[in-house]
């Protein structure tokens, strides 16, 4: 560059192509100038090419030949100053790479040019005119305070806490109105792709064409569709977790259905929390968040009790429907009085048995798929554990015969008849799955449709959608599922609904467990008495003194939460005190050891006086996952201050060449420690 020093770009490295902690350098182009930040370029890398992205341009380092920039994509492909700006603060955020962030920030690829301005068949929809219910008191209170806040173009945050069955769904679809009437845009998050059918019909049904995203979709069509959203011809988008970054011209609003659920999280780097992006988003934009939940995380109880977060509260069912009526099994009798336990318990039965003869419809909430949890022997307890991983093998039921399968990787094997440890012939499987409750199902009521909604009944493509429209229609039926069947779902025949064994969440070693608990149980419950009648719930628990238990049957969230914050606070956990866990994985035990060790050490010494405490090294808990040894370190303290210790202690350990395990991870407010 003639008159000055030359320069150069900064490239973060796509983590697709290859794992790289910082960006790298290089010349422009030949015979072009400098590409702009956020342009998506080609660039070659230890003898080969991989894309990445332009993040800065700097003075060239002096005495250094750069090799040159090799490609440069298609304007179209590029990062714009907002989406850039954003995955800069979410690798500060979460301690990610920067070509991590952008990743997930960036235009979709695709395999060909989408055609701008051609919507494709499921976002085409010319709506159907419809008048919409009038809202009632609690609504009306809820959508002015949002409709205020849109008009005003302040940034807040507010929480909808409202029973299930409140008519939650109707304060969005008003707040969307009331964002578009002043010329915004909005995008609507739910936790499972599974429930983006039923939320769209109504929205499309009030405002015609509404756009789908989700990460299942081809590149191909979600390229198309994130054109049309950035082009600003569609204004209202909906999806999972990944539509929080969805380009929409002017955000006005941004919809957190079921803010709690822990899928809002990411899972792999840079591990973000939606709830965290959208309220980033919107405090750039001067938009408003509506975080809306029957059961909202601690997090966000706290912050509306500080006053950081506008509470706005409908703790009625519309039409004045009463709350359905509990009752807790204590499987404990059961087992004293009949010698076994069973998925069905006598009061479980017998509460079917009227509902079916009645012609309703029953939900049964089950925490395992397959048929039961763990095969053992009941000679010598020897239990089947998957050779990859440290957990049980599950048991699947095939009309091939049973299988035992690891839910973690995948590995499967045939059902063994006898104890490779004692040669008993003893051997039954060990609790029950969703399998398991089918089959009594179908055992104790013949002719009754028994639906099953879990990941292996959902693998195939809306798989989801027929099976829940099939027991829509279906009079009786009975549909048992695992988490899936406890969201969102309204359906106005369900006057039973239980949880098989509530006790699964609450052995976990998890500082959230009993918080979690109470979540599913709240949600399961909601279910029921969404029509005309009366719902029915029951709740079949080895601890049915437990806090959770005991606050989900008598509808006691507030105290349940006061005891809950009572307990953080006493140690300083969240919202009280932040986490991150670091965990090192590896083929070979002891280097993943050392790396913790070592880890933990340096944590040690840093942390000397700033109020952090480092907890561990230690095997995590679940120790090996696909062959992979994980060690982990997790660390404590206030907001702020232990996520900047701990980014200036990976940081200077990142370079310990041969010593670094094969993969090591870094979560900051992790939703599980397992």
């Amino acid at each position: 560059m003639a008159g000055g020093a030359a320069r150069s770009v900064v490239v973060a490295i796509d983590p697709d192509e290859a794992v790289i902690d910082r960006p790298l350098s290089y010349a422009a182009p030949p015979g072009h100038g400098l590409p702009p930040p956020g342009t998506r370029v080609r660039v070659p890398l230890q003898r080969r090419l991989v894309w990445g992205w332009v993040v800065a341009h700097e003075a060239a380092p002096p005495g250094i030949r750069l090799k040159p920039v090799a490609a440069v994509g298609e304007e179209a492909d590029r990062c714009d100053d907002e989406a850039l700006d954003l995955a800069r603060w979410m690798a500060r955020r979460y301690l990610a790479p920067l070509g991590a962030a952008l990743k997930v920030v960036a235009p979709p690829p695709s395999l060909r040019r989408p055609r701008p301005g051609r919507p494709s068949s499921e976002s085409a929809s010319r709506r159907d005119g419809r008048e919409a219910p009038p809202l009632t008191g609690a609504q009306e209170a809820a959508v002015v305070a949002i409709e205020r806040a849109l008009e005003a173009g302040e940034h807040r945050v507010f929480l909808l806490w409202g029973v299930t069955a409140s008519g939650k769904t109707r304060v969005y679809e008003q707040a969307v109105a009331s964002c578009l009437a002043a010329g915004r845009s909005a995008v609507v998050l739910v936790p499972e792709i599974a429930l983006t059918p039923q939320l769209v019909r109504v929205f499309r049904q009030r405002f015609g064409d509404v756009v789908v995203l989700h990460s299942q979709m081809s590149a191909t069509e979600r390229r198309m569709r994130w054109e049309r959203v950035r082009s600003g011809e569609a204004r209202v988008v909906i999806g999972a977790r990944s539509a929080v970054f969805a380009p929409v011209v002017r955000p006005g609003l941004f919809v957190l259905d079921e803010e709690h659920e822990s899928s809002y999280k990411q899972d792999e780097s840079p591990r973000y929390h939606a709830r965290d992006v959208a309220i980033e988003r919107a405090r750039r934009a001067g938009a408003v968040v509506l975080l809306g939940s029957a059961t909202p995380s601690m997090e966000s109880v706290w912050q509306a009790r500080q006053g950081h977060y506008g509470l706005l509260e409908m703790p009625g069912r519309i039409d004045g429907r009463p709350m359905p009526s509990v009752l807790v099994v204590d499987l404990r009798e059961e087992l004293a009085a009949t010698g076994r336990v069973s998925p069905l318990s006598r009061p479980l039965h017998e509460a079917l048995k009227r509902t079916l003869e009645q012609r309703e419809q029953a939900i049964l909430f089950v925490n395992r798929r397959g048929f039961s949890g763990a095969m053992a022997c009941r000679e010598c307890g020897h239990s089947w554990r998957c050779p990859h991983c440290d957990v049980s093998l599950t048991y699947h039921h095939t009309a091939a015969g049973g299988r035992l399968r690891c839910h973690y990787c995948g590995y499967e094997t045939a059902m063994a008849s006898i104890c490779p440890r004692c040669g008993s012939r003893q051997v039954a499987p060990v609790g029950f799955g969703t399998q398991k409750v089918q089959a009594a199902l179908a055992e104790a009521f013949p002719g009754v449709p028994v639906l099953r909604l879990d990941a292996d009944t959902t693998t195939r493509r809306r798989s989801h959608e027929r099976i829940l429209e099939e027991f829509a229609n279906s009079r009786p039926a009975v549909l048992v599922g695992t988490q899936m069947v406890a969201k969102g779902h309204d359906f106005p025949g369900v006057t039973l609904a239980a949880a098989v064994l509530a006790d699964v969440t609450l052995h976990l070693p998890d500082f959230r467990a009993a918080e979690r608990t109470l979540q599913q149980l709240v949600q399961v419950s909601g279910r029921a008495g969404r029509g005309e009648r009366a719902g029915t719930v029951v709740i079949q628990t080895f601890q049915p003194h437990h806090h959770s238990i005991q606050a989900a049957a008598l509808g006691d969230l507030r105290g349940f939460y006061a005891e809950e914050l009572a307990f953080r606070r006493r140690l300083s956990y969240p919202p009280f005190g932040q986490l991150i866990r670091m965990v090192a994985s590896d083929p070979d035990e002891a280097r993943a050891r050392e790396w913790a060790t070592e880890l933990a050490r340096r944590m040690e010494e840093a942390s000397h006086g700033r109020g952090v405490k480092v907890f561990g090294p230690a095997p995590a808990p679940i120790a090996r996952i696909r062959d992979r040894y994980r060690w982990q370190v997790v660390v404590r303290g206030p907001d702020g201050e232990v996520r900047q210790l701990a980014g200036a202690v990976t940081q200077a350990l990142g370079g310990r060449g041969r010593r670094r395990p094969e993969a090591f991870t870094v979560d900051v407010d992790p939703v599980s420690v397992l």
